[in-house]
């Protein structure tokens, strides 16, 4: 599964890049994380995240305002 980390997911690239996660963060870039990572991102969305589905091989990734 991918995610794709919008310009609008700054804190959530930080935070991704701070648990290594990913490398690097660029705007409208895809992902490719496993699928443990994905049940732990779902896992904490209530409380950092805000998922929408963009089709069923992308997710894209949003701070919550």
């Amino acid at each position: 599964m991918q995610l794709v980390v919008t310009q609008r997911g700054n804190r959530v690239k930080k935070d991704l890049r701070q648990r290594k996660f990913i490398d690097h963060a660029q705007d409208f870039t895809v992902y490719t994380f496993s699928t443990k990572t994905l049940s732990m991102l779902y896992t904490e969305a209530g409380k950092n995240y805000s998922f929408a589905a963009v089709n069923y091989s992308n997710v894209i990734l949003e701070t919550i305002k």
